[in-house]
């Protein structure tokens, strides 16, 4: 699967910390797979199935990718990453029913991934070309129209300018979305958060603001209803840092390039705790919940946990609301939080099951819904 997270998981059993948090002991977690359309007219249920995005109606994005799925030039299975092609999806309700449609870029059959929706627009990336060499980023970003009836139709390709690989992560109400680029097709990838709005670009660079001259590395991953950007950067002390940017705009072009982008404040934050050695926001709504990952040596070395955090209105954050929120009742330690609705009431967010008969040949890859 080719979105890029910055955090590597390895699952183990995971902790919360004893913080007060709102809501949190409400919640009640679903793991659910990707079950239908697999690859040509093959059904089943994915091998590996996780969850990037979330609407307000309950609308899920995500990819999937199934063994067997052997697509031009790849030798299939996976179960090793990178082996097989990988697909786009989106979950919803039809009544009581729940419908899977998956998501492949017209004329490209091996690499499509969603990764975030507001109901009407869904957003992504794919792979045009199979990758030369085979740890290449070629990807583009897309984003297309979603309707329940005919699925993702009127395709738009989204290429950040002079780049050699563009993610597109997530999209909010009106339309504006964020994402990474970078300017360097093989690792080690160097990247560059950016905002797109109203067909313009800017960039988010962590290492071009005050203060922070050493940062690399910017995701942009997560984008609210009021311009509020999450997401993280490498920092020469902290590690993988995540940051919160509020009321991010697009400059004005000069000389028909895209600036850096403006913003009302930056805040840069590390999940609170003994060990935690990287930390990535990957979401946050309207109220300025974010939601995303952290790592610890608990009980494992780069143990991967999913959390939560409320951001006050003036672009700060609650140190008081820290939560980890890995899935429950099994916590299986390696967890991933992605994407949280606008309203701040649904969590999705991704886990290896340890339980049989999932852990027969393997622990798998599945996502899961808290509310």
């Amino acid at each position: 699967m080719q979105r890029r997270y910055k955090l590597q998981y390895v699952w183990a059993i995971g902790i919360a910390l004893a913080l007060p948090l709102v809501a949190l002991a409400a919640y009640t977690y679903t793991a659910f797979d990707y079950v239908g359309v697999l690859y040509g007219t093959t059904p089943g249920t994915a091998t590996i199935t996780e969850a990037f995005g979330i609407d307000n109606s309950g609308k899920i994005v995500g990819g999937f990718c199934a063994d067997g799925d052997t697509g031009p030039g790849w030798g299939g299975g996976c179960s090793a990453p990178g082996n097989a092609p990988s697909h786009g999806y989106v979950r919803f309700k039809q009544g009581t029913a729940t419908i899977f449609k998956a998501i492949n870029y017209p004329n490209n059959s091996f690499e499509t991934e969603a990764t975030g929706t507001n109901g009407r627009t869904i957003v992504g990336l794919y792979d045009p070309t199979i990758p030369v060499p085979a740890n290449a980023d070629l990807g583009k970003g897309f984003y297309c129209t979603f309707s329940s009836s005919t699925g993702c139709t009127d395709f738009h390709t989204v290429v950040y300018p002079g780049s050699t690989s563009t993610d597109l992560q997530a999209v909010n109400e009106y339309g504006d979305m964020v994402g990474l680029y970078s300017l360097i097709a093989v690792p080690p990838f160097t990247d560059f958060g950016f905002l797109l709005s109203k067909g313009k670009f800017c960039t988010i660079d962590i290492g071009k603001a005050p203060g922070h001259k050493d940062a690399v590395d910017t995701n942009a991953l997560g984008i609210s209803e009021e311009n509020s950007v999450v997401g993280s950067y490498d920092d020469p002390l902290t590690g993988v840092t995540a940051f919160l940017m509020t009321d991010v705009e697009v400059e004005q072009y000069k000389k028909g390039k895209p600036q850096l982008c403006e913003f009302k404040k930056l805040t840069t934050f590390v999940y609170p705790g003994a060990g935690v050695h990287q930390t990535e926001a990957a979401g946050i709504s309207e109220g300025g919940l974010i939601v995303g990952n952290y790592l610890d040596n608990t009980p494992n070395p780069d143990t991967s946990h999913a959390f939560q955090v409320q951001s006050n209105p003036d672009g700060t954050i609650n140190t008081a609301t820290y939560a980890t929120i890995d899935f429950i009742p099994l916590q299986p330690g390696d967890n991933a939080a992605a994407s949280i609705n606008p309203k701040g009431t649904v969590v999705v967010g991704n886990f290896e099951d340890t339980r049989p008969p999932y852990s027969t040949l393997a622990p798998k890859e599945r996502a899961w819904i808290a509310k």
